[in-house]
């Protein structure tokens, strides 16, 4: 803009939905999916070209799955990664004059995994096996092309490393937050709501504008569609943020009327990592290192996640943040910074036992423990139905829990000394439940209640209580 001088991004799949919708023909090579798809996302993008594949006998095959997927409501984003992969798999075939005949064999697999590591990271290779393996698949039920049985087995995927996070240095975050007066106040407020909500770019554009709602209690929340996993998240936010929001809300109705239906009209997919890189460059913002943070849009949910870790909430809380269904999506995120982590290994260090009132040595423990104990902290709260459980886990994140609940009578657990008041207070507790449940002839509560109390007597005494 000539005038305020900021940056606008020209998005030419906005402007194509303005043009009329183009018929279908199976054998045009770009097909306009309004046409096959009634209801498109506003951000989902409306051609699919089918252009880069160089082999006429494989083309029809592709649009045959395309029009497969379509037919059984799989998302834009699955057609066009697909339609990425069969590119990479048409280049692959031409430059090696692999002909119709003999292209679909475990040789040419072997050789096409060969060809790709060389190019793209190993867990591009382990998504785009697992999308063909899908592809001859439905071929071979379709009856699409002749298909061998195993043609892409379980050991050719690589093996992937574990996750691992990618969170803004706390000196880096912090400038960068001293600064955002110098960005626009959109996209100020955009960096806000994706921080705190640790919501994905994606999600933010599709925010509706009416996200937040205030409860009787005057609790505000904030819903928001998730395209990745599907669902509506639900998130409780600070009445700071809901501000932000409201103010973004009366912008976008001031400019696109009231009747718009996103918080963010027209956001697009790099503008907030763009405005912000901007600023980096000007403010000359570098980490402990002294090298120039490169930011990218996800470093934001990385971020909120460690934070959430690091201030002394459980994994399955942060989990809930995250929207995630499997923990194990959540345990990539499960780190700290080294100072957190040299005073957290400080507290747990002084004394430790188990249920056997057996002194429990730091190096006993499991390496995921060692390395984050917030991913192995037990606080569970009383409620009328459970009794408070505080303590760490000795199971390794990758077992399954046998004992949910049940912690002080488990081999698992471990006590920490620092607890000892609060396993005095529920230890008595636990006795005079005993004591009414005998009152009342109760025999399994007897029983349950007896149990964790004699345990806990026993971590009590091991520390020097009473």
């Amino acid at each position: 803009c000539k005038d305020c001088g900021k940056q606008f991004v020209f998005d030419n799949e906005v402007i194509n939905r303005n043009y009329p919708i183009k018929q279908f023909k199976f054998e045009d090579d770009i097909w306009d999916l309004r046409a096959l798809i009634p209801q498109l996302d506003k951000t989902d993008k409306i051609t699919l070209s089918f252009i880069k594949i160089k082999q006429d006998w494989l083309k029809i095959i592709i649009k045959k799955h395309t029009q497969y997927l379509i037919s059984i409501d799989n998302s834009v984003s699955h057609l066009f990664q697909y339609n990425r992969i069969f590119n990479n798999l048409s280049l692959f075939l031409d430059k090696n004059h692999i002909q119709e005949a003999d292209w679909a064999n475990r040789k040419n697999i072997l050789q096409y995994i060969s060809y790709r590591s060389t190019k793209v990271k190993t867990s591009t290779i382990v998504n785009e096996l697992s999308s063909l393996k899908v592809f001859f698949e439905l071929a071979s039920i379709n009856q699409w092309f002749d298909v061998p049985l195993g043609i892409i087995k379980r050991e050719d995927f690589p093996k992937l490393k574990p996750a691992t996070s990618n969170d803004i240095p706390t000196i880096v975050f912090d400038k960068i937050n001293s600064n955002l007066d110098c960005l626009s106040d959109r996209i100020a407020r955009a960096w806000m709501i994706c921080y705190f909500c640790a919501m994905r770019i994606s999600e933010l554009r599709l925010c509706p504008i009416d996200c937040i709602k205030q409860d009787n209690k005057g609790q505000w929340s904030i819903t928001f569609w998730r395209k990745k996993v599907i669902d509506f998240h639900t998130l409780p936010i600070s009445r700071e943020l809901a501000q932000v929001i409201q103010e973004q809300q009366q912008e976008t109705k001031r400019i696109n009327g009231h009747d718009y239906k996103y918080l963010f009209p027209d956001l697009h997919q790099a503008a907030l990592a763009d405005a912000i890189n901007k600023l980096i460059n000007q403010k000359d913002i570098r980490d402990d290192n002294g090298k120039l943070w490169h930011f990218t849009n996800h470093q934001l949910r990385d971020t909120r996640a460690t934070y959430l870790f690091e201030t002394g909430h459980e994994m399955a809380i942060v989990g809930k943040w995250l929207g995630h269904k499997r923990w194990t999506t959540t345990q990539k995120y499960v780190h700290v910074k080294d100072n957190t982590l040299r005073e957290e290994t400080a507290k747990v260090q002084a004394q430790l036992t188990n249920i056997r009132g057996e002194s429990v040595t730091w190096e006993s423990l499991p390496k995921t423990l060692q390395d984050n104990p917030a991913a192995h902290t037990i606080a569970i709260p009383e409620d009328h139905i459970n009794t408070p459980i505080y303590g760490f886990c000795g199971l390794g994140l990758d077992k399954d829990c046998p004992h949910w609940k049940a912690c002080y009578t488990c081999r698992s657990f471990v006590a920490r000394k620092e607890l000892l008041p609060d396993y005095i207070k529920i230890r008595d507790r636990l006795r005079d439940k005993q004591s009414v449940a005998e009152e009342r002839g109760q025999t399994v509560q007897i029983d349950q209640f007896k149990q964790q109390a004699d345990s806990l007597d026993v971590i009590v005494h091991s520390f020097g209580g009473n």
